[in-house]
């Protein structure tokens, strides 16, 4: 995940962007949670400042190909969605806060989640970012 934080923080000149040393790993179980889009928002910082958001899905049988499934992406405003196919060894990266973001089909992978953030001036003495 760092080196994807950093190709976006290249590309995009967000030269202080760096990921937080957390990862959340999760198995994705259908029926547990209302549908629908979120925001990836809030969670590891109190004040809601992520900004970058990554996600890889590995299957959970340990298999070089998992089942069907799909990461639904869709900017706030509505103006654009895209239903890309979840595969081993693909990345997805989304502009947190600015975009919805809904994973369908995705019992049969863990999913892996990091943040990229700019840290503010309380960061600093915490250093809770690499």
């Amino acid at each position: 995940f760092c080196a994807l934080a950093a190709e976006v923080a290249r590309d995009f000149g967000i030269h202080e962007l760096g990921m937080l040393t957390e990862l959340r790993l999760a198995r994705p179980m259908s029926g547990t949670k209302a549908g629908g889009p979120e925001v990836d928002n809030g969670g590891l910082l109190p004040d809601n400042r992520r900004e970058v958001s990554f996600r890889i899905f590995v299957p959970s049988d340990g298999g070089h190909i998992g089942p069907p499934a799909s990461m639904m992406l869709r900017t706030k405003d509505g103006e654009r969605s895209h239903s890309l196919e979840v595969r081993t060894g693909r990345a997805f990266v989304w502009w947190s806060r600015q975009t919805f973001h809904q994973v369908l089909g995705a019992e049969g992978y863990f999913a892996i989640a990091g943040w990229g953030v700019v840290p503010q001036k309380v960061d600093r003495a915490r250093q809770s970012w690499h």
